[in-house]
């Protein structure tokens, strides 16, 4: 049983109903996955994991409070991305989005926040058991 010390996860308010839907089962999982009352196969997880919100596709209404400097793995993110191709495909036949493009474009605007050439934003869950007094994101 994976036993995390953090989560990554889509922010809550995303504009996909399955990404804002996958945040809420992780936010529900995460924590109930600590609760010993909850009879499962697996012993109760240790605590309750630190969960971290990632950036939404446009940035729009995203605020972060915390940023990883990607510059060493970007060609890496861009040639990965650029491998899914079905949602390459749709993007662009649906909303005219180059999601390639757009990448990169959001990587070079939150490196700009914070100093360096490419980064991505992230936001901590506040809520109870989840607040570390230490810095959990490389």
């Amino acid at each position: 049983m994976a036993k995390p010390d953090v989560i990554l996860t889509h922010d809550p308010h995303d504009y996909h109903p399955d990404h804002r839907a996958v945040s809420r089962l992780l936010f529900d999982a995460s924590f109930l996955s600590g609760v010993p009352h909850v009879e499962t196969a697996h012993a109760a997880h240790p605590g309750v994991p630190a969960l971290y919100y990632y950036d939404v596709l446009t940035g729009v209404g995203f605020n972060p409070t915390e940023y990883v400097d990607i510059g060493e793995t970007f060609k890496l993110k861009h040639k990965m991305l650029s491998c899914h191709e079905s949602q390459i495909g749709w993007l662009m036949d649906h909303d005219g989005i180059d999601v390639l493009d757009l990448m990169t474009v959001m990587a070079r605007s939150r490196g700009v926040q914070c100093g360096v050439a490419y980064a991505e934003g992230f936001r901590p869950e506040m809520g109870w058991g989840r607040v570390r007094p230490y810095r959990v994101l490389p």
